[in-house]
């Protein structure tokens, strides 16, 4: 590792200044030459793990007690945590470490989302920041390593990238002739949160390249165009014989290196809907309604009448689906299909069968107005209906399902009426989680209906 010369200083604070370009340069250097990762966790990380995995725990994702070690490590970091026990509360926080065993999980919960209600926002890494810098004109080297690893943490979980990190340590400190705490201080606002525009280039398929740019012509908020050779720097090696170079304009981020994690991300999104149009079910009638908007969200129909007719009974399964596993910003991805059988029976009164396809999102705060027509019903007598919905994303407990509803206008009170799952057994109604990613029969029992491979409750 490389020595700091003192003779490189001027001024007074030199030593603690001294002591975290140094530290910092040893934190840093191997996560950024080898696998570009650094400490991702704090008292802040930590709450949001333990809230993900409660809230998946309601869900039935995960076995109970799968929070317990969340815990443990989370009343460790907040002994040692000055910053969050500031923002939080000394007390509150003496209260949870001292009595954190006895509680219940509804009453843990209770407590760790008051530290998140805390934590939120930008002053939990603007005080880190500031520690840091008054930490540095001491002598207290526990204290400065403390604060360093803070630091490198929440400016990671903030959203920059350790290369960067290094990066500015190197260019502003490491090289420079004459170092002092107020360049220090510099480097450190450099981490202020401001985003910035990016323009990336980027080396793909042709294929995919193509793809790319029609979507786009669509989707007028993201720019991607093809990039000739002879106008890119001569340094940049020419493209594969079936590759192209494709520019993707106005790439948000707080970095370089997380500008080209995002570019890297949206194309690799763009992958996973091309994977979807290449591989397809190959059916003369069939349809796709993308919606892309901060989750990139896709939904597809297709007839598959005469596929069937032709295979006759059995099981029948969808493969190729462009989607991905793991978390994505605040929550997950998630996939799902349903096949809709109609069918004749001569015992069995007739019915009318209409069956719509399409598609629209719905989040919070933003209710979406759908009007069924071309609906026939009998002419005389009592008119009865059976409504069935194929959603995605309706989450069976917990917070995240809270909210979701489902109405129709009723004429007569010139109102909107709530719907209810008349097979839902729930003594408190579901009108306000009408989603709830559940499958079961008429009579409420969640039974394995239709001999389901996989079965699962929260669907």
């Amino acid at each position: 590792m490389r020595q700091i010369k003192k003779y490189m200083w001027k001024g007074e604070r030199q030593e603690g200044v001294l002591f975290a370009i140094q530290r910092l340069d040893e934190l840093l250097f191997f996560y950024t030459k080898d696998t570009y990762k650094a400490p991702i966790y704090n008292v802040k990380t930590l709450v949001w793990e333990y809230l993900d995995v409660c809230d998946k725990i309601d869900q039935n994702h995960l076995a109970e007690k799968n929070e317990i070690k969340i815990v443990e490590e989370l009343v460790s970091r907040l002994e040692s945590d000055k910053e969050a026990r500031e923002l939080i509360g000394d007390s509150l926080c003496k209260e949870f470490i001292k009595n954190h065993e006895s509680y219940g999980r509804c009453e843990e919960r209770q407590f760790v989302t008051l530290f998140h209600s805390s934590l939120i926002g930008e002053r939990y890494f603007t005080l880190i920041k500031s520690n840091l810098l008054k930490a540095v004109q001491g002598t207290s080297k526990n204290e400065i390593d403390r604060l360093l690893l803070q630091f490198v943490c929440e400016a990671k979980n903030v959203g920059y990238e350790s290369r960067y990190i290094y990066k500015c340590l190197n260019l502003q400190l490491l090289k420079s002739q004459n170092m002092s705490y107020e360049k220090f201080e510099n480097f450190v606002n450099t981490f202020s949160g401001e985003k910035h525009q990016y323009k990336l280039l980027i080396e793909e398929q042709r294929e995919l390249a193509d793809f790319c740019f029609n979507l786009t012509k669509v989707f007028k908020d993201i720019s991607i165009s093809e990039v000739s050779y002879d106008s890119i720097c001569k340094d940049v090696d020419k493209a594969d014989k079936d590759s192209v170079f494709i520019s993707i304009d106005s790439i948000t981020a707080l970095d370089e290196y997380s500008a080209v994690e995002n570019a890297k991300s949206l194309i690799k999104t763009f992958d996973y809907f091309y994977l979807f149009y290449k591989h397809k079910l190959n059916v003369t009638d069939s349809r796709c309604y993308v919606w892309i908007d901060d989750k990139y969200i896709y939904v597809a129909y297709a007839e598959v009448t005469d596929y069937v007719k032709e295979h006759g009974l059995g099981n029948y399964f969808v493969g190729n689906i462009g989607a991905k596993a793991g978390t994505y910003s605040s929550g997950g991805f998630f996939g799902g299909w349903g096949l809709i059988v109609v069918y004749r029976n001569d015992d069995m009164k007739w019915r009318e069968v209409t069956i719509f396809d399409g598609y629209a999102g719905v989040e919070q705060n933003h209710n979406v107005e759908v009007l069924l027509e071309g609906l026939n019903s009998v002419q005389y007598g009592d008119v009865t209906l059976k409504l069935g919905l194929l959603a995605a994303e309706g989450d069976r407990a917990g917070n995240y399902g809270k909210g979701d509803a489902m109405q129709a206008w009723n004429k007569i009170s010139n109102d909107w009426d709530y719907l209810v799952d008349a097979g839902y057994n729930d003594p408190e109604g579901n009108v306000q989680n009408f989603f709830n990613s559940s499958i079961h029969d008429d009579d409420g029992s969640h039974g394995n209906v239709g001999g389901r491979d996989p079965y699962d409750v929260n669907n």
